[in-house]
């Protein structure tokens, strides 16, 4: 499966703005991308990329006054293999909980047996 990504963005900037833009698909998803992501800006203009504490991509403007439009289309591969967690030990609440709930789901099946 494909999935179709991106956005195109409009700003009307009385004067000239510093902006800092989280717009880039986050690292993590980088290698299933299809197409590139690239920050397309009109009109043209310089831009400052680094990565964040968090790993994003930012990408560091001075947009000029005037109308500023951001576009970056992207194609991502949809399927990736789920990732499974291991099943921790529960504890003694947790146990407690499990065991209440097993009961409830063995009367609720006997009940069904007979009532259906």
């Amino acid at each position: 499966m494909k999935i179709r990504a991106g956005y195109t963005i409009s700003y009307d900037c009385p004067r000239p703005t510093p902006m800092i833009l989280q717009v880039s698909v986050h690292p993590t998803r980088q290698p299933d991308l299809i197409t590139w992501d690239g920050l397309q800006i009109d009109p043209p203009i310089p831009a400052n990329t680094y990565h964040d504490t968090f790993g994003n991509f930012c990408h560091v403007i001075r947009a000029p006054a005037g109308r500023l439009t951001l576009c970056g289309p992207c194609l991502l591969a949809g399927c990736r293999a789920r990732r499974v967690r291991p099943r921790r030990a529960l504890s003694a609440a947790g146990r407690f909980c499990d065991r209440g709930r097993r009961w409830i789901q063995e009367r609720l099946g006997d009940w069904r047996r007979r009532h259906v």
